[in-house]
């Protein structure tokens, strides 16, 4: 059974190492995804309402975050929530868990 639910400081730990395992070897050797995480939790740009996971049968199998960023133009700018890390569990990628958050956590930015 799948549940979306607001991240807690008690998932932190475990975010975090599936933070890292989703984007172990990826685009890099290693993964630094899971650090940029555990401090842009402690950023006032961190938007902690929205910081949800996902869980199959009670386990945490995704995390999605944002915060506030800026987007220049010409002539100005605006201020812009930005979407990442999202992370999947390896063993629950193409699913479509990452694109069920994405959609519940923007109906909720709205």
């Amino acid at each position: 059974m799948l549940k979306i639910r607001p991240e807690c400081e008690n998932d932190y730990v475990e975010v975090e190492n599936l933070v890292r395992n989703a984007f172990w070897n990826v685009y890099r050797p290693g993964a630094y995804e899971h650090y940029i995480l555990h401090h842009l939790r402690n950023d006032e740009r961190f938007i902690k309402k929205l910081a949800y996971v996902i869980e199959c049968d009670g386990k945490i199998v995704g995390n999605i975050n944002y915060s506030m960023g800026v987007i220049e133009y010409d002539d100005g700018k605006i201020d812009a929530a930005v979407l990442g890390p999202i992370a999947v569990h390896e063993d629950c990628q193409d699913r479509g868990l990452g694109s069920r958050l994405i959609r519940y956590t923007l109906d909720l930015a709205r």
